[in-house]
């Protein structure tokens, strides 16, 4: 019994994914890298901020 063929590789995706970033970041030079990460830290901190709930503290 032959398996039906997959609709998506999350494998290759994968791959192709990094592929594609490790080319971006190669050709950036080591100061806009810098700033790439730091862009990248800033949106990520800014969702988390916005995702957490604030704790209530109950009497």
């Amino acid at each position: 019994m032959a398996t039906p063929p997959k609709a998506f590789d999350a494998v290759a995706a994968s791959r192709q994914w990094r592929e594609t970033t490790s080319r971006k970041l190669d050709a950036m030079s080591r100061a806009e890298r810098l700033a790439h990460y730091a862009r990248l830290m800033k949106q990520a901190t800014g969702a988390a901020a916005a995702n957490a709930s604030p704790k209530v503290l109950k009497a």
